[in-house]
């Protein structure tokens, strides 16, 4: 499965549960200097993040070590593509907090739907661990 197949699955997959009309975004794959850098040069504090979306390009941008036959590397892509959602519909535009939640309760059922309980529980557990996220 390459990179573009993990991104048409995760928006029919999305469709099919409550995203209809999302078109795919345009992607990138950076390496871990690159990604940095272009962290840095929009202002990201998750410079070290696994993926990026840009509204304003809408732009999926993940590293070059993604490997689409990875279950969370692939719930990465519909978390981000939740993103997408949020920018093409103009949903939840100024509540950083509310697009986060979404973005991970969407790839944590997405997860529960193909078989990665286990991988969801500990992305769960993270984000009730983690003061810095806005749960």
């Amino acid at each position: 499965m390459t990179l573009e197949q993990v991104i048409v699955a995760g928006v029919a997959w999305l469709a099919a549960n409550g995203h209809p009309g999302l078109s795919a975004p345009n992607y990138a794959q950076l390496d871990d200097v690159q990604m940095r850098t272009f962290g840095q040069n929009r202002g990201s504090v998750a410079t070290n993040a696994a993926a990026h979306y840009w509204c304003s390009s809408q732009t999926m941008v993940l590293r070059t070590t993604f490997d689409p036959a990875n279950l969370f590397h692939r719930s990465i892509v519909v978390h981000e593509l939740v993103h997408h959602d949020q920018c093409t519909k103009q949903r939840l535009t100024f509540d950083a907090c509310a697009r986060e939640r979404e973005a991970y309760d969407v790839q944590i059922k997405w997860l529960h739907a193909h078989g990665g309980s286990a991988t969801a529980a500990k992305i769960q557990e993270w984000l009730n661990t983690n003061p810095r996220l806005c749960r």
